[in-house]
């Protein structure tokens, strides 16, 4: 013959405020969730981005930096279009570290590249 089973008992009953506490949590999460489903999913388009580097180019010998004699047609007409940045700064003379902090934002001792 088996054991006979112990009912457990009941849990005791909540007081209401608790379920009205978390009925209102649950509404309010559901709700913010719509909100930013609805207004996520209406976003303006995300603009091109296009970085343009070029090693060893003097910025006096690019027609869209003043040069009267450049034969830089297609990076002047880029340039024309699109964002400029006249008074841009190297951390370092060289290549390799200098695209590393452009697309880290961190310094070249802090990123290693050498």
């Amino acid at each position: 013959m088996g054991r006979a089973k112990r009912k457990q008992p009941a849990p005791p009953p909540q007081p209401p405020g608790q379920w009205l506490h978390a009925l209102t949590t649950a509404g309010l999460v559901v709700l913010v969730g719509l909100a930013l489903w609805w207004w996520g999913g209406h976003r303006a388009a995300r603009p091109n981005l296009l970085l343009v580097t070029i090693d060893t180019l003097r910025a006096d010998h690019v027609g869209v930096y003043g040069a009267r004699e450049a034969r830089t047609r297609t990076l002047d007409a880029l340039a024309a279009r699109g964002a400029r940045f006249e008074q841009a700064q190297t951390p370092v003379p060289m290549t390799g570290p200098s695209h590393a902090t452009i697309l880290t934002g961190l310094y070249p001792p802090v990123h290693g590249v050498r």
